[in-house]
């Protein structure tokens, strides 16, 4: 047990005393950081051009993937087979435009089969009733 406090106590010691910075030899730290003394600050030379807005004409080949600022998924709420469409994929459309069309077949078989229940709703209540 004394030898691990002896070998906690030797790390601690190493890590407090041995990890403080050291400038090198031939150079002071202010040298090093001229920000904490202005005053040793040396200037440095800084070449300047002005620009100006103009067209680019010249033909850019790149390899990279794009993606799209306003890219939805849509999804129907309604199921049925699909009979039109009328975008195309990638395609670009305005708000409300219609997209798809179903075919009525499947909604009209969905409206007989409302009605059917319906009817049948009525047989059975009007049977329960005195």
């Amino acid at each position: 047990m004394n030898s691990k406090r002896l070998l906690l106590y030797f790390f601690l010691l190493f890590f407090f005393f041995g990890c403080k910075g050291k400038t090198p030899a031939n150079q002071p730290e202010e040298a090093l950081n001229p920000t904490r003394n202005p005053q040793n600050a040396q200037a440095t030379e800084v070449a300047t051009t002005l620009i100006h807005a103009a067209p680019f004409y010249y033909r850019v080949e790149a390899t990279g993937k794009m993606e799209s600022l306003n890219d939805y998924t849509v999804y129907s709420t309604a199921g049925g087979m699909l009979e039109k469409l009328f975008v195309k994929t990638g395609g670009y459309v305005s708000s409300g435009a219609i997209l798809a069309q179903y075919s009525q077949a499947s909604v009209q078989l969905k409206i007989e089969r409302a009605k059917l229940q319906m009817f049948s709703a009525e047989k059975e209540f009007e049977s329960q009733m005195p």
